[in-house]
């Protein structure tokens, strides 16, 4: 398979703001701004954008009684709502991990409280109900015994649960939970754990509810790397990227590109475009059947559209 260069689009990203980590659907992109405050002052803002990098909306995020907001993960759906995954102190310094749904007009239409379960990361499915990755922040490090609770859970739109997830006994990692990727798209969910080596591996859920593990990619020469980005686009192909680095140390050398090959459940290597081969390109989600990636020189505020040439086998 090849990628083709679909251009470059700019986001209206306001100079002064700190992009993390953009997301792109098949509606165009989304930003949060500012997910960490520098300040009790400043909160942070969702900004929505279409498909040619035009600011839709823009909301400052806050929650009522809240004194210190910070959020870990968002996502958008289909009809642009936007869901948000963080934790909250108010004024006597009570702790409240939490989930919370803007609607389309950007005001805050749901916040449910998930003590002591904590969503670090979050997506929404094409039906509108929700899958975040997680941890119990009571249990320390390898205590759970298996099944004890589910790492990632289905959350309806109405915030109740959707029905059961996946279970700790196949995650096992703390470090794997709070520093993974979780995407939706089509008939199925799927989530990385961004972990390297043996601890790696790729778990999805398909519609009917049956969960399959795969193995992670392997590493060239067992070098270092760091996993930064994943796409699931509507045929289900499957794609993540990693910043691989020579054994010493950093500068990267390069962003590899992998798919998921689901018949040998393996990861085959794509080759990079030139010029989206370089530094440290993430993978910022899917646009139907092509990928948007950052770009090479502008960084966070911008994506490069690369399409997939052809169905792929072995999905």
């Amino acid at each position: 398979m090849t990628l083709q260069d679909a251009g470059e689009i700019r986001l209206s990203v306001p100079p002064v703001s700190r992009v993390w980590h953009p997301i792109w659907t098949d509606r165009g992109a989304a930003a949060l701004l500012d997910a960490i405050r520098p300040s009790l002052a400043v909160a942070p803002s969702v900004n929505v954008y279409d498909r040619t990098g035009a600011l839709v909306s823009t909301a400052n995020f806050s929650l009522p009684g809240a004194e210190y907001v910070t959020t870990y993960d968002f996502a958008r759906g289909m009809d642009d709502a936007v869901a948000i995954c963080g934790d909250s102190y108010d004024s006597e310094g009570r702790y409240a991990p939490f989930i919370a749904w803007l609607s389309p007009d950007r005001q805050v239409s749901k916040v449910i409280r998930t003590y002591p379960y904590l969503a670090l990361s979050i997506a929404i499915a094409p039906d509108g109900t929700l899958w975040t990755a997680g941890a119990d922040i009571t249990r320390q490090k390898g205590s759970a015994s298996p099944g004890d609770y589910d790492a990632l859970r289905h959350f309806s739109v109405d915030g109740t649960p959707a029905g059961p997830g996946v279970p700790w006994s196949m995650v096992r990692d703390t470090l794997a939970v709070t520093s993974g990727f979780i995407v939706a798209n089509g008939d199925r969910v799927g989530w990385y754990s961004r972990l390297h080596g043996e601890g790696a591996k790729y778990i999805e859920v398909d519609r009917l509810g049956n969960v399959t593990a795969y193995p992670g990619f392997p590493l060239p020469d067992n070098s270092p790397d760091r996993i930064t980005g994943i796409a699931l686009t509507p045929r289900g192909e499957v794609f993540v990227t990693a910043l691989v680095y020579s054994k010493a140390g950093p500068p990267p050398v390069s962003t590899t590109l992998y798919l998921l090959d689901r018949t040998s459940k393996s990861w085959l290597a794509v080759d990079m475009p030139p010029s989206a081969a370089k530094g440290n390109i993430p993978l910022y989600g899917s646009d139907g059947e092509s990928l948007a990636f950052a770009s090479a020189t502008t960084g966070s505020s911008t994506a490069r559209l690369f399409a997939v040439s052809a169905p792929t086998t072995g999905n």
